[in-house]
């Protein structure tokens, strides 16, 4: 019984983690479009977002707690600097999905658009690389090894449920 009700808790978490990720995607484009950007409902919904994006970095954080089994002090030393190697990849692939938002946008995308998007994209690929290079060294100076090694694995597998719950 509990075992079932854990499962209707999780398929609901999994929800609520599509319903975040879908937002924050779109929530930028939309608004963009719709008004100007400094406008009181632009700031709103920028507050909003904000709001929906540290709801899904707790349940993450909460998820990665658990899946790597952090203790307190683990947790302490390991999230702040997990959470600012998000922030770092979300802010390194900024531009380039605004740039393909406003290339979409047109008609037809010319060679160059399409060329212009290849390429930022290989070097953000390049640039996330080092990222996560610099990153590992950090991780592991605050959990041992073993734990290093099982976010990748813990990554993929939050990432596969909330990809799930997009479906259900």
């Amino acid at each position: 019984m509990i075992e079932r009700h854990s499962h209707h808790h999780l398929s609901g978490m999994k929800r609520i983690f599509s319903l975040t990720i879908i937002l924050a995607a779109l929530l930028p484009t939309l608004s963009q479009a719709a008004m100007p950007p400094y406008s009181v409902a632009t700031k709103f919904q920028e507050s909003e977002q904000q709001g929906r994006k540290r709801e899904f970095m707790n349940q993450r954080n909460a998820f990665f707690i658990l899946e790597l089994e952090l203790t307190q002090e683990e947790t302490d030393a390991f999230l702040p600097l997990y959470n600012e190697l998000d922030t770092k990849r979300y802010e390194l692939w900024k531009d380039v999905r605004q740039k393909r938002a406003l290339m979409e946008r047109k008609a037809e995308l010319t060679d160059a658009d399409m060329e212009l998007i290849i390429n930022k994209s290989l070097d953000n690929k390049i640039a996330e690389a080092r990222l996560e290079k610099e990153y590992y060294y950090k991780f592991k100076r605050v959990l041992p090894m073993r734990k290093v090694m099982a976010l990748k694995v813990a990554e993929r597998k939050f990432a596969r449920l909330f990809l799930k719950s997009s479906y259900d």
